[in-house]
């Protein structure tokens, strides 16, 4: 009951089909040949910035990286102010013109072995032990207990890598935390508030530190070591394999960053 409109072959529409097969052959329509992303975005994170009271210096610390230590060396320059909120950061922004924030990468593997340390002291996911047992078999060692042994410590910080490379692409019903996100998206988050005027790298982390702190006539005292704080360093279990898992879970901060391979 329909007739058919311009029945005509698309060849006979256009003046150039050649030219236009070729223009239109070069179109992604869906994407493919783009990474897909399905890491969620993180918010600015304002609360858990760090500011010292006398110095125009501004921390903005990402999860897993040298924030103890950050929160030690800062505390050198007088009393600490934190649990910004949007308003007092603005406020303290205007206090101190001329003001230099900062934050730190550190390289995605030692990060992820950091988070790991942290979270066998604090279990700041819950439901991630059960999580782990049901799904990967792995069953981690009750709150603020070590494991018994490196070997054993190793396995399970390979499940929490195999872990995070899972729940940053979406695969897992488990919430993506401050101390799993990759760097990239943290930073990003920054930026809808402060952007920081320096991404320091943790290997040169004292000539960054030098060159913040001459850039207000300030000293630079030295980073405290928070490293005796691991049950087992990084150095005394690499291997490998850990590298892989960390490239795959973290591809976006090796590629945004220029990281390599993690060397002790």
């Amino acid at each position: 009951k329909f007739k058919k409109q311009n029945p005509e072959a698309i060849r006979d529409k256009v003046s150039n089909p050649d030219e236009m097969e070729q223009a239109l052959s070069r179109v992604d329509w869906f994407e493919a040949a783009h990474t897909p992303n399905f890491e969620p975005r993180r918010n600015a994170g304002v609360p858990h910035y760090i500011a010292a009271s006398c110095a125009g210096l501004l921390f903005q610390p990402i999860k897993g990286g040298p924030e103890v230590a950050l929160r030690q060396w800062l505390g050198t320059f007088g009393k600490l102010e934190k649990n910004f909120e949007r308003r007092s950061l603005r406020e303290w922004k205007d206090r101190h013109p001329g003001f230099r924030s900062f934050t730190v990468l550190r390289h995605p593997l030692a990060r992820a072995h950091a988070a790991f340390c942290d979270y066998l002291a604090s279990d700041w996911l819950p439901e991630l032990r059960p999580y782990l047992k049901r799904v990967h078999r792995c069953e981690l060692p009750p709150r603020g207990q070590p494991y018994p042994d490196a070997d054993s410590f190793r396995d399970g910080f390979k499940v929490f890598l195999d872990f995070a490379k899972f729940n940053l692409t979406g695969r897992t019903e488990i919430k993506v935390m401050p101390h799993i996100a990759s760097q990239l998206a943290t930073t990003q988050g920054f930026a809808a508030v402060q952007t920081p005027d320096h991404l320091l790298r943790e290997d040169r982390l004292a000539d960054g530190l030098a060159f913040v702190t001459s850039d207000l006539g300030l000293p630079c005292p030295d980073v405290p070591d928070t490293t005796d704080l691991q049950p087992w360093s990084l150095s005394e279990i690499f291997g490998a394999d850990l590298e892989d898992a960390a490239q795959a879970a973290y591809a976006r901060d090796y590629s945004a960053f220029g990281f390599g391979r993690w060397r002790a």
